[in-house]
């Protein structure tokens, strides 16, 4: 190889090397130092490398803030819970008592009264009034009650369904007896000593109205309870053991529940073709084997909880 080859080709060799360092170098990362002396030096210094990379601190007071938000949602919940209960605890005292209240003597016969002969009985006591004079089972000298607002109208006209039924056979002569004691004696020493009960609620102190909102409104939610109180009350006062389990619905439509009288369990009358009533003993679920109900469950207890007493012909109504 010539000697003018050789250099030709050392030039090319140190171009390539030349180019190599300035050309292929300039966007290589900087080393540590030179990062250290970019971040001290103003001149290079960019500010778009630290928007990139945000600085994250943990501090402490963000978790406290979020536990505070929690306690105060739930203090506020249970505030409005506890406002709630208040409301309806004052609401239901309110609706049952008025604390605030002064009655007069008249006012406390009406709120007794009113207590043991709730309207659905007075409204089942003038339906079975009609349906007497109706299907002529009354004398046509009978005297109408026009309005049930006294208990010498109201057992006067228990007495006569007793005596109708009698006299359509409806009953024996013994069950009639039977039940003329269940409501002459059973059920007048009953409601008398709830009348007692009412008066001294109503003329009692304010602590003990509050008591008896309570009670009160614990047999809304329990029907039932009166009449199982019902029941007891029966087995004390009557030597035979009341049979109330042979005609009892469970439930409740709200109020205290009443005890009252009623003919039968779930009795009533079919209208026949051509004239005239059958007597129906039981008509059976929804009265639906009947036409007239007469009974404690499908008149004077319809829709609410009931039971019947067969030895006495009491009927709670809860």
């Amino acid at each position: 190889m010539s000697k003018r080859l050789i250099i030709i080709f050392i030039i090319v060799i140190a171009i390539i090397i030349f180019s190599w360092i300035f050309l292929f170098t300039e966007n290589k990362p900087p080393t540590n130092l030179e990062t250290s002396l970019s971040t001290e030096s103003n001149t290079v210094f960019k500010p778009q490398i630290a928007e990139n990379k945000p600085i994250y601190t943990v501090l402490s007071f963000p978790k406290k803030q979020e536990k505070e938000k929690i306690q105060n949602y739930i203090e506020a919940e249970v505030s409005s819970f506890t406002k709630k209960i208040e409301d309806f605890k004052e609401n239901t005292e309110n609706q049952i008592l008025n604390t605030n209240e002064k009655l007069s003597e008249a006012q406390i016969e009406k709120k007794v009264f009113d207590r043991l002969y709730p309207y659905y009985f007075i409204d089942g006591l003038v339906f079975t009034q009609d349906v007497f004079e109706e299907q002529s089972f009354v004398d046509t000298d009978y005297k109408e009650i026009k309005i049930f607002d006294s208990e010498v109208k109201i057992f006067a006209f228990v007495n006569t369904i007793i005596d109708v039924f009698e006299e359509q056979s409806f009953y024996t002569q013994e069950e009639a007896n039977k039940y003329r004691v269940g409501v002459n004696k059973t059920l007048k020493d009953l409601l008398e000593s709830e009348k007692i009960l009412f008066r001294n609620e109503l003329i009692s102190s304010e602590l003990s109205k509050k008591i008896f909102a309570n009670i009160m409104y614990n047999a809304r939610k329990k029907a039932s309870q009166k009449i199982i109180s019902f029941m007891d009350k029966v087995k004390d006062i009557t030597i035979k053991d009341a049979r109330a389990a042979d005609c009892f619905r469970s439930g409740g439509g709200g109020g205290a529940g009443a005890n009252v009288s009623a003919p039968c369990c779930n009795c009533g009358l079919k209208v026949i073709r051509g004239g005239g009533t059958q007597y129906v003993q039981d008509c059976g679920s929804g009265s639906s084997g009947c036409d007239i109900p007469l009974g404690c469950k499908n008149l004077y207890g319809m829709g609410r909880a009931v039971i019947w007493d067969s030895s006495t012909g009491i009927c709670g109504v809860g």
